[in-house]
């Protein structure tokens, strides 16, 4: 037993340090005379509120002045401290205040008093011996004083002034360096709300003059700029607050080494970057508050066990990733808001653990899964949890019940099921229960809820069915309830006098028939919403009487009769979609003093307007349309548009008549003017030009006269002009038509207007209906809205429209453009002549074709032009060829005729000087461009792309003016040749191009930048069509580029804009076409791009930084393609996607969207191809059987549940080739349908909830071949349709349910089956398989049989002569592998491990199988080695019994090796030399054998390749070999647990990549290894159980090991002596130095050595006291238990790692896998890949892939853990993505221990070191189905 040495040194150095903190206060002094006269002196000179004072109200003759309250003295009666803080102190301190004759003062607090407006006074610099000054609120203003910097004594300055009122405190003149630099001795700095205005260097630097600076706040001081890393030299900072400043650019990584930091408040700037991790990790930590950094991104680590921190909050933050399990090492937590971030995953089981929190915030995140339960936490008060994609059933005993100081939940917007818990309405202070928009559907009585104190309940949104429950009216303290869009039943008045008084109730949807008849005694009713029910009869009278009723909603019932009064306060009322039919009382407007909002329409009002409408002063908008109204407008109702009045008046279709009111006011404020469908005749009113704010005026359908109304040009927000169907004459258009240039609507159909329309008019307009039928005319969500004060939108306008379709205007246009002399070609690519004459060809034109012909090198055989060609035809009529009425040549299309030669600037091309249009693409001439085309004058058409053209683009080209097309776009550079734009560049190859309106030219290298190139193309001005993709464009895009008016095609793909999308992109009316893929671009998209009424086609993918969200798409959008995948898009889908009815295109994949998918989706019928994946989309997925051409659905890697129903969903998708919906929460039955879609060929529903899949029929035709249903709960036996999928070649089933029995036999009809994984099911497989079968038995490439009760191995696979793969891992086969499984020529991957397999059946040498891995780890093997497959790059026969030596050329069959494992056997003997013949090696690992000899030398010599190393627990004797390559890349070095002796070689210092060093528990002899220092990687070092001696660290030596984490140094000779400088650049987290000081010690604490009860009671005691003290050390402690000697530790750590097979046995793991405490370490003894990313021999694991080959070429390590369950039966695994160990078969219960001893050293300078000794247990519990530490 060992007792730790300084136990009672400890708590001796403790109680010292208690007495010294004291407060001096407590001696009482006599009082001396002239201090007494100077106190009352100071008393007189103020001004104070004597009720507020508690102390200068108390100062009198009668006591001595040192007992007086806030006064303390010294000795001899010299007052040294005064307390006049909060004494309601107000005037009489300035420069003669009796304050400063204190000359013995060292302690001054005059803080929240009210000085208001007083400056500080300067002669505060008379009080010398102040150590501490607090001036904080107390309304001081002004500069502060430099005299301040002369009290040189200050420790602490308190100076803040956080007021928003009054003048502010400032640091000017002296500045902040000034006014600290002999400040030398401050350790508290308070400046909070002082404007210092200083840039980060500046205030940086100037905190350097106060080096023993602790606790630093300057909240609100207006900082600016970067935190400097100069800051990081205030080692001893504790408290760092700079919130609520204008700090920008990234947090330093240096504040991770603020060893004793408590509390960092850097909320409310403008930090940007990533966040250091490392920070996080600090164990002192206890407060952290980055919120409100919009530009902050980052995510948390592992946090540390028994972390300090109780509030974390990195609200509104880039914050992403998921929530680590080691978040419950927060034990302390109290305060955690994650709100308004970026983060994903599900909830940790962990959480559960936080047993202190009390407020939880983890809403508008993208959570998704189950929550954890919180039954624990039961100090919580507030929960939200909203806007999140969580899911799955809330139940009473598990999530919530025993919260009672709960007081706020909100779960709203995510998707829970079930019932609503009962147990929530009874929590005894709840007051608010927020459970909407999600998709619960059961609510039942709950009883005892007479003293609740619920106060608001929200159940909308969900699918509640059934009567709501009378136990709702017995909730006394109700307020507000809203249960809104449920399909609840109402009972028929469950009790008419409720005991609660509602506020607000919400009932829309709710199936009501009658008013409910409660409502009449609810008289403090304000908001009450009964739309969209079912309610009949007309309005009771009671209704009015509630006269707090502010907000009344009433629209689309059946309500009818008169509206026979008004609630007297209303600020809204909507009674539309009724049936009311009557007058409008007249004095209506005296009932609508304070409404702001009033809606009739939709009804049968008839009658005149009332003019008493015109009372209501406050109304904003009046909607009384779709009514009989009749007679004229009142003319008042037009001068009631003033400014902050009416905004929006909408009169459409009545029966109104006369002339439109010419009286809008000067400072109008209408927004909307909706007078359609009536019968208004007369002139517009001229007046409407005051309206300057009108965004929409629809006058259509009326009778007005009048001519185009150019009088509103100055209207600048005009977006809707409707004049259809009116007497309109005269032009179109005015000479300075401002306002139709932001016109987004425009309808002028039916009028008399000229006919001829001017062209500039066509460049400005989106669409203009011009089919007479009305009635088909669709809405249009428009941008107007109005909002109330909560900001709730309770207006927006519709307006209705139609569009002209633009592919009835291409089949018009494409016919006539040709003859008006234009070129015109439509967006589907159709391609035209525009001559259509054949003429008589002329002689010389053949002459010159033929000529052309045989100068041309072409394959015959794939031309159909030049093959043609021949004498007997005329040339005119030859394919390609099209001449004009004379016969001269005009057109030659050679595109496509397989050209490799004979072109160049003699061609007799050149001769047809009457051509115009030349084709040549998709050739390959392999040749410059012949400088020779200038030649070509006439050329509108001129088409190089894709030829095979390469060098320079000439200049020539440029002299072609009337050219009108330009095509030469390249793929030249996917061959490492270029065509290229450099001189001329591309401004002087287009400025004399000024016709040009298409211009393509891909993948020519042009290098130019934004402001260059853009500028370039403005000598084109009539440019339509854009295409410069590839092109190595940089950005950004320049602003010029928005005056190329006529745009319509804009693709920039793949260059290198690195920017933003221009907003004026939006102002293209014309664009139809916009990629810009893979550009680098960033920022916003803007939305209005997708409002584009003419864009048919967009894709933004494969840019990173570019976010965004849809907006209102337009109804009759023209968009068929949409793709912005790879994109940092986010938002829900709009329900208006179904607007865009051409859609076929949908892409959205690998981005941020979330939210439930809209029903409105079915209605894309015209759509094929569909992607969603990787996003965070929740909910049901909609129907798409409307879709019928839909190929391709991938729906894959979301958070989707649901069922999905066979005649609801994908049924009758004829096209359907592909789905998949992989890695969702869908549930329920597989749709048997799915299996008879006549040409689908992938079902992908693998890591889902399926539950059930039945058998199906029909399935001979199909054509399958692809289905993973695999990590699902699918039960049962597999059904036998399954095995009449003849086409099938992939099937994977594993990881579900399955049980029963299956037959081999029956995979016999799958005659192409390549893949089969039948793993990890309750299955039993019958391998006999029939000789009948056997001949007829697929030939399989995989085969996956883990897990699946094999005894021994099938022996058809000896005839599996294609096998590549095969996995039999975690059976039960036994004794013998035999000898044919190596002669499976094709087999690369083979896994048997985890069996019981004992012998290799002999002989086996020289095996012929090409094995790339092979994994036979975990069973029984013993013997010899004798199978080593030479092309084998991974070998694991790792935890078996092998027993022999190595062979001696065991490095003769390792030549492409690069992971080898022989650990944990017992091989003795040598080690072979031969392993240094192992070139490839990288991970080799000998440990745990019975090695002995010395370390063969070449294996040092071998680290030039080799990244770990593991010789552990050999007998290995010798000096390591000091041969360390000098290009050594050892990461990790285990030699633990051998003889080695000697000194540590020095040319290990050649190992600068090092990690990991191990030396511990041999006999090596040397001083501290400073050998190593410039080993900047290091993370840990082991150095124990040696005889290194002399003092630990380096001197004059700083910055070492800054990333260490663990050390051990114990148990040697050290003398204990710390360099500090070294010390403290360490990032240590353990520190083990052993045992051997402190003697004197001893002699107080030897005796409780024998005393058992004396040595209980002395660490009861001093558990105590250092929890308390250990905090201001910058420690964490954790009480012993016990103490065992360091030998049966290690004893309990091998025993520990037989139970759990090849697990890493280390108690504590780092994010990078390495271990915090002492005990075996191995970084790739676990079973992953080369990259580290992915298990490979557990498919259990969602995501497993197979090793390949590839991921071996890698030459990156990681350190990662791997938490690997082991074999199938008798041990845990686990499934899919369930946190929960789930087992199968019988599981041993045990318990296993191991222990940690631990020693913390920390230097304390000039007194020594302070030490800790402690121990960690840690207990495996084994039960039946869990696994739990």
């Amino acid at each position: 037993m060992r007792i730790p040495l300084v136990s009672w040194l400890s708590l001796a150095l403790c109680c010292f340090w208690i007495f010294l903190c004291f407060n001096f206060s407590m001696v009482s002094g006599h009082c001396l005379e002239d201090q007494k006269s100077l106190l009352l002196q100071l008393k007189n000179s103020f001004s104070f509120q004597e009720s507020g004072s508690t102390k200068l109200v108390l100062w009198n003759e009668s006591l001595t002045c040192c007992d007086w309250v806030g006064v303390s003295c010294d000795e001899e009666g010299h007052v040294t401290g005064l307390d006049l803080s909060a004494e309601s102190i107000y005037d009489g301190f300035n420069s003669s205040s009796s304050i400063f004759k204190f000359p013995y003062l060292q302690r001054l607090n005059l803080a929240q008093n009210a000085f208001i407006n007083f400056a500080i006074p300067p002669e505060f610099s008379k009080l010398k011996n102040l150590t501490y000054l607090n001036l904080s609120e107390a309304g001081f203003a002004g500069q502060i004083p430099k005299e301040i910097s002369l009290l040189t004594r200050l420790v602490t300055l308190h100076i803040s002034s956080t007021s928003v009122r009054g003048p502010k405190l400032y640091i000017e003149n002296p500045n902040l360096r000034m006014l600290v630099q002999n400040l030398t001795s401050i350790r508290q700095l308070y400046l909070d709300g002082v404007t210092i205005s200083a840039q980060g260097t500046e205030w940086s630097n100037a905190l350097l003059s106060m080096p023993s600076l602790q606790e630093l706040s300057m909240s609100g001081c207006s900082l600016s700029g970067s935190i400097d890393s100069s800051l990081a030299r205030l080692k001893h900072l504790s408290v760092i607050r700079l919130d609520q400043n204008q700090l920008s650019a990234t947090v330093p990584e240096t504040f991770g080494t603020f060893s004793n930091l408590t509390t960092l408040l850097l909320s409310l700037n403008e930090l940007t970057g990533s966040f250091p991790k490392n920070i996080f990790q600090i164990m002192t930590l206890t407060s952290i508050d980055i919120s409100f950094n919009a530009g902050l991104y980052g995510s948390f680590p592992d946090f540390p066990v028994n972390g300090s921190v109780q509030t974390l909050v990195v609200r509104k933050t880039k914050f992403s990733g998921e929530l680590p399990d080691s978040i419950s090492n927060l034990r302390n937590l109290t305060r955690l808001d994650l709100a308004e971030s970026q983060f994903s995953g599900t909830l940790p089981h962990s959480m559960s653990q936080l047993t202190e929190l009390t407020y939880l915030d983890l809403s508008l995140n993208k959570f998704t899964g189950p929550i954890p339960s919180f039954v624990k936490a039961k100090k919580l008060t507030y929960i939200n949890l909203s806007d999140n994609a969580l899911c799955g059933v809330i139940s009473s005993p598990d999530h919530f019940e025993g919260l009672r100081n709960l007081d706020s939940i909100d779960l709203h917007n995510n998707s829970f099921n079930g019932s609503i818990p009962s147990s929530l309405l009874t929590l005894p202070i709840l007051s608010r229960i927020q459970l909407s928009f999600n998709q619960f559907s059961q609510w039942d009585e709950f009883s005892n809820v007479s003293s609740s104190l619920l106060t608001d309940l929200d159940l909308s949104h969900n699918k509640i069915v059934g009567p709501i429950p009378v136990s709702i009216f017995q909730l006394r303290s109700l307020s507000s309830l809203d249960l809104s869009y449920n399909n609840l039943s109402f009972h028929e008045n469950p009790i008419d006098a409720s005991p609660f008084s509602l506020s607000t109730l919400n009932l829309v949807c709710c199936n009501l028939r009658t008013f409910p008849g409660f409502l009449r005694y609810q008289s403090e009713l304000n908001v009450l919403d009964l739309s969209n029910n079912q309610i009949e009869g007309t309005i009771p009278n009671w209704i009015w009487e509630l006269e707090q009723l502010r907000y009344l909603n009433l629209h689309s019932n059946q309500l009818r009769g008169p509206i026979s009064g008004f609630p007297k306060n209303a600020v809204y009322m909507d009674y539309s979609n009724n049936n009311f039919s009557s007058t409008i009382p007249d004095d209506i407007g005296d009932y609508l003093s304070s409404t702001v909002f009033l809606s009739l329409s939709n009804n049968s009002f008839h009658g005149v307007i009332p003019k008493s409408f015109c009372n209501a002063l406050n109304l904003e908008v009046l909607d009384l349309s779709h009514n009989n109204f009749s007679g004229t407008i009142p003319p008042c109702l037009i001068t009631m548009s003033t400014a902050q009045r009416l905004g929006v008046l909408t009169l459409r279709e009545n029966n109104l008549t006369g002339h439109i009111p010419d009286k809008f006011p000067s400072f109008c404020a209408l927004s909307t003017l909706d007078l359609h469908g009536n019968k208004l005749h007369g002139p517009m009113p001229k007046s409407l030009a005051n309206c300057t704010e009108l965004q929409v005026l629809d006058i259509g359908g009326n009778q007005i006269m009048d001519v185009f109304p150019c009088f509103l040009n100055n209207i600048s927000t005009l977006r809707v002009l409707v004049l259809r169907q009116n007497k309109f004459y005269g032009p179109i258009g005015c000479q300075n038509s401002r306002f139709i240039q932001v016109l987004q609507i425009i309808d002028l159909a039916f009028n008399n207007f000229n006919a001829k329309i001017p062209p500039s008019f066509f460049g400005t307009m989106k669409a203009m209906t011009t089919d007479g039928n009305y009635e088909n005319q669709q809405n249009l969500d428009h941008l107007i809205q109005f909002q109330d004060q909560y900001g709730n939108v309770y207006y927006k306008d519709r307006v209705t429209w139609r569009i002209w379709y633009w592919q009835h205007v291409d089949d018009m246009l494409y016919r006539i453009f040709p003859q008006l002399d234009f070129v015109y070609e439509c967006r589907g690519g159709k391609s035209f002549n525009i001559s259509i004459v054949s003429s008589k060809c002329l002689e010389d034109q053949k002459s010159l074709l033929l000529q052309l012909k045989n100068s041309l090198s072409f394959n015959e055989l794939n031309s159909t032009k030049l093959v043609s060609w021949n004498q007997n035809l005329n040339c005119c009529d030859w394919i390609g060829v099209s001449c004009d009425e004379e016969g001269h040549v005009t057109d030659l299309d050679l595109s496509g005729e397989s050209i490799y030669g004979g072109f160049n600037s003699s061609s007799s091309i050149f001769s047809f000087q009457y051509l115009q249009k030349l084709n040549l693409a998709s050739n390959s001439f392999n040749s410059i461009i012949p400088s020779a085309f200038y030649k070509l004058k006439n050329l509108t058409y001129l088409n190089l792309s894709y030829a095979g053209f390469v060098g320079q683009i000439p200049e020539e080209i440029s002299l072609l003016t009337r050219l009108v097309t330009l095509d030469i776009s390249s793929l030249s550079y996917l061959l490492g040749q270029e065509l290229k734009l450099e001189n001329p560049n591309l401004r002087m190859l287009v400025q004399n191009l000024t016709s040009i309106r298409q211009l393509y030219l891909d993948g020519v290298t042009i290098s130019a930048q934004g402001k260059e190139w853009s500028k370039a193309l403005l000598s084109m001005p009539s440019l339509q069509e854009l295409s410069m993709s590839v092109c190595n464009l940089s950005g950004p895009i320049d602003s010029s580029l928005a005056t190329l008016k006529h745009l319509s095609v804009i693709s920039l793909n793949q260059n290198d804009f690195l920017a933003t999308v221009p907003e004026w992109f939006g102002n293209f009316s014309n664009l139809t076409t916009l990629h810009l893929s893979s550009c680098g671009l960033t920022g916003s998209f803007p939305k209005n791009i997708f409002q584009i009424m003419a864009l048919t086609s967009i894709d933004i993918s494969n840019n990173a930084g570019l976010y965004g969200s849809f907006p209102d798409l337009p109804v009759n959008g023209s968009l068929q393609t949409l793709v912005v995948s790879f994109s940092n898009f986010s938002g829900m889908l709009p329900d208006s996607i179904s607007n865009l009815r051409n859609l076929t295109r949908l892409d959205l994949s690998n981005s941020q969207f979330f939210g439930t998918l809209p029903h409105s989706m079915s209605q894309l019928t015209e759509l094929t191809y569909l992607d969603l994946s990787f996003n965070n989309f929740t909910g049901p997925i909609p129907s798409f059987v409307a879709a019928k051409k839909l190929t391709h659905v991938d729906l894959s890697h979301n958070a989707f549940n649901g069922v999905i129903s066979s005649p609801d969903h994908f049924q009758g998708l004829q096209n359907l080739v592909i789905i998949d919906l992989r890695d969702n929460s869908i549930n329920g039955s597989i749709p048997s349908s799915l299996f008879t879609l006549p040409l689908l060929e992938t079902i992908q529903l693998s890591s889902n909830k399926f539950s059930q899949l039945g058998e199906f029929s029909n399935v001979t035709s199909s054509k399958l071949n692809t289905l993973d249903l695999s990590s699902n709960n699918l039960a049962g036996p597999i059904p036998r349709s399954i095995f009449k999928l003849r086409s099938l070649s992939s099937l994977q089933l594993s990881s579900n349910k399955f049980n029963g029995s299956v037959l081999l036999d029956m995979i016999g009809d799958l005659r192409n089956l390549t893949t089969l994984d039948l793993s990890y099911n309750n299955l039993s497989i019958d391998v006999n398989i029939s000789d009948a079968h056997l001949s007829s038995f697929p030939n399989m490439s995989n085969l996956k049989l883990a897990c699946c009760k094999l005894k021994s191995f099938p022996d058809f696979l000896r005839y599996q002569s294609k096998l590549t793969s095969l996995d039999l891992s975690n059976n039960q086969i036994e004794g013998t592998i035999p000898n044919w499984i190596w002669k499976l020529e094709n087999l690369g991957n083979l896994n048997l491990s985890s069996n019981a397999l004992t012998d290799l059946e002999r002989p086996s040498q020289n095996i012929s199988s090409r094995l790339v891995l092979l994994d036979l780890h975990s069973n029984q093997l013993r013997g010899p080695i004798s199978v080593f497959p030479q092309y084998a790059a991974y070998l694991d026969y790792s935890n078996n019994s092998f027993s022999s030596i190595i062979p001696d050329d065991i490095g003769d069959y390792l030549s492409v090796t690069i992971f080898l494992s022989l650990s944990n056997n017992s091989f003795h003997g040598v080690i072979p030399e031969s392993f240094c013949n192992a070139s490839n090696l990288e991970v080799l690992d000998l440990s745990h054998n019975n090695f002995s000899g010395t370390i063969p030398p070449c294996l040092m010599t071998m680290s030039e390749t080799l990244g770990v190393l593991t010789l552990r627990k050999n007998n290995l004797t010798g000096q390591i070999p000091d041969n360390f390559s000098a290009s050594c890349a050892l990461k990790t070095l285990d030699l633990h647990g051998n003889h080695l002796h000697g000194p540590m070689p020095k040319s290990l210092a050649n190992c600068t990549t090092l990690e990991v060093l191990d030396l511990g528990k041999n006999i090596i002899v040397d001083g501290f290894p400073c050998l190593l220092k410039n080993i900047s990687t290091l993370r840990v070092l082991v150095l124990r159980q040696n005889q290194f001696h002399g003092s630990i660290g380096c001197p004059n030596t700083s910055y070492i090991w800054e990333k260490l984490q663990i050390a051990d140094l114990a148990i040697n000779n050290f003398t204990e002596v710390v360099y500090e400088d070294t010390v403290a650049q360490f990032d240590w987290h353990f520190v083990c130095t052993g045992v051997g000081f402190g003697a004197g010690a001893g002699l107080v604490v030897a005796p409780l050595v024998f005393w058992e009860r004396g040595r209980k009671w002395s660490n009861k005691s001093i558990d105590k006291i250092l929890l308390m003290i250990l905090p201001m050390f910058g420690l964490t402690y954790t009480p012993i238990d016990d103490d065992d000697d360091d030998d049966e530790e290690e004893e309990a750590e091998e025993k520990s790692s037989v139970l759990t097979e090849d697990y890493d046995d280390n108690e504590y793991e780092d994010e990078l896998g390495i271990p915090r405490f002492r005990g075996r370490y191995c970084v790739f003894c676990s079973k992953l890949d080369k990259q580290r990313k992915k298990v490979i021999h557990d498919p259990r694991k969602k995501g497993e892939k197979h090793w390949q080959l590839n991921q071996l070429a890698s030459k990156r390590w990681r350190l990662e853990r791997e938490i690997r369950p082991s074999i199938c039966l008798g041990v845990p695994m686990v499934r899919g993505d369930e946190k929960n160990f789930e087992s199968q078969g019988q599981i041993d219960k045990g318990r296993t221990q191991a222990h940690v001893l631990l020693r913390l050293s920390r230097f304390e300078g000039g007194s020594g070191f302070s030490s800790l000794e402690f121990r960690v247990t840690l207990w495996l519990e084994v039960g039946t189905g869990t696994d739990s530490f």
